[in-house]
């Protein structure tokens, strides 16, 4: 599922929706079980789905969830063009826009016969996503108005819808204004429990069952209790006193986690961030302006998925141009657990280890006779396009048995001073000159010297802000 670009929003919060029903899967999706849209592919495949909701209120986004086809006509005369999906069910449109100042509660348009004309979908409200499939229909939602969000004010609202419409919704004070769901502990057929994510509490209305959203999940230390309504569940005053604690004392813990836990730096979401990662690499390797962005580049593809979109690289230059820190520069960049950076290394050693990481780099390979590492040659072709499948004898059973080892297709880099080229490398690899000259080793001197000095001083480069975010990326 790729969520469309327009709604590739930081702030935005999207949750799994059900296959059955017009609503996200589990409890306090509101406020906390929610997701940024690099995350929600991973977490649909784990809850087996393959539809999703736009979660209305982070970000200041609002959706505009039209059911009468007039009405709708009527209102978008007022509005300005922006972001729309066509709805899988009666093929009408969820408008979307960005509120600039004060957030309007949710509220709902009916005409004089009490027919719903139009949700407005704000706080602890949601759309089903574009891409989703309609429960009953079958049809997909669908974008129409492939654009910017377009921003509007309060007073916008209230100019298109009225002023009493805006107003006479609830605005309940923070800590009690919650949203309705189906009751999960009696047969109920219209929602009838309020959850609070401010409070992180439910109550049913029905059946009268309460306690910590922590604890919808949980299937003990529960009572149950005959009704006219059927049997529900329901925790004891004193075990919501005794799990309040407990889960008090687990927020201080999610809340260490989350302080540790690294999201994508703020220049990911600038439009001069390649000038940024130059500006990185720059402080480690001079000069190559071209070169290394280029081969920053190729290094990035290492992390797409799938892996036949990967590309490969080869540093060309004598031995004095600097081709190694230009390679270390640009892989330093990403996590190192993601790349092998090597000077020796031979077949079967790499055809074991290679699955390990994205990317592969050598210091050198010379395919003349004699050659650095000229015998790896062969299987450094098969790993730069479709990967390689091997058939070997075990050495883990004293080569008794053998073993299926299929490696994808990586990311190679590698540094050559071999003048002719090799047709089949070559068809596989980027050549990158990477020269020498006095110029640029003067350069060289000077920013050595100029890092002995930081060094003396504690002063240290760090690029943690990009190899960290590229993490969190989805692929």
């Amino acid at each position: 599922m790729i969520i469309p670009k327009h709604l590739q929003n930081k702030d935005f919060r999207f949750a799994p929706a059900k296959m059955d029903a017009k609503a996200p899967m589990g409890f306090a999706w509101q406020s906390t079980n929610n997701y940024r849209y690099y995350e929600l592919e991973r977490v649909m495949k784990e809850k087996n789905t393959t539809n999703y909701a736009v979660v209305c209120g982070h970000g200041n986004l609002v959706g505009l969830d039209f059911d009468d086809e007039t009405y709708q006509d009527l209102i978008i005369s007022k509005l300005k063009p922006t972001f729309t999906t066509k709805s899988g069910g009666k093929g009408l449109f969820h408008k979307y826009f960005i509120v600039t100042d004060k957030l309007p509660n949710s509220f709902q348009v009916n005409n004089s016969e009490k027919k719903r004309l139009l949700d407005f979908q704000s706080y602890s409200k949601c759309l089903i996503g574009p891409g989703s499939i309609h429960i009953e229909t079958k049809n997909e939602y669908e974008v129409v108005d492939n654009i910017p969000i377009a921003k509007m004010t309060y007073q916008e609202v209230v100019d298109i819808f009225g002023e009493e419409m805006v107003k006479r919704t609830s605005n309940l004070s923070s800590g009690t204004s919650g949203s309705s769901e189906l009751c999960p502990f009696h047969d109920d057929t219209n929602p009838s429990m309020m959850t609070y994510p401010e409070t992180e509490s439910f109550f049913c209305f029905c059946c009268k069952a309460y306690g910590l959203l922590p604890l919808l999940d949980d299937t003990t230390n529960v009572k149950k209790k005959k009704t006219t309504n059927g049997t529900f569940h329901y925790h004891e005053i004193e075990e919501y006193t005794k799990y309040n604690k407990i889960i008090q004392e687990q927020k201080e813990e999610i809340k260490v986690e989350k302080d540790e836990t690294f999201e994508i730096d703020d220049k990911f979401y600038k439009p001069d961030l390649l000038n940024q990662i130059h500006q990185s690499i720059d402080r480690m390797h001079k000069l190559d302006h071209y070169e290394k962005i280029a081969l920053y580049l190729i290094c990035l593809t290492g992390q797409l998925t799938p892996p036949n979109e990967r590309c490969s690289a080869a540093l060309k230059g004598d031995s004095s141009s600097g081709k190694d820190n230009c390679a270390k520069t640009c892989l330093s960049m990403f996590t190192r657990q993601t790349y092998f950076f090597l000077t020796r290394g031979t077949v079967a050693a790499i055809e074991e280890e290679a699955s390990k990481v994205n990317i592969i780099a050598f210091s050198e390979i010379n395919q003349r006779e004699g050659g650095a590492n000229a015998e790896i040659t062969e299987l450094y072709k098969q790993l730069a396009e479709g990967g390689s499948d091997v058939l070997k004898r075990d050495s883990a059973t004293n080569y008794k048995t053998t073993k299926h080892l299929i490696t994808e297709q990586k990311t190679l880099i590698y540094g050559t001073t071999q003048a002719a080229n090799d047709d089949e490398l070559v068809t596989r690899h980027i050549i990158i000159p990477i020269r020498s000259y006095p110029a640029k080793r003067a350069i060289v001197i000077k920013d050595t010297l100029r890092k002995a000095r930081e060094i003396l001083y504690s002063e240290k480069d760090n690029n943690d802000w990009h190899s960290k975010s590229i993490e969190q990326l989805d692929h």
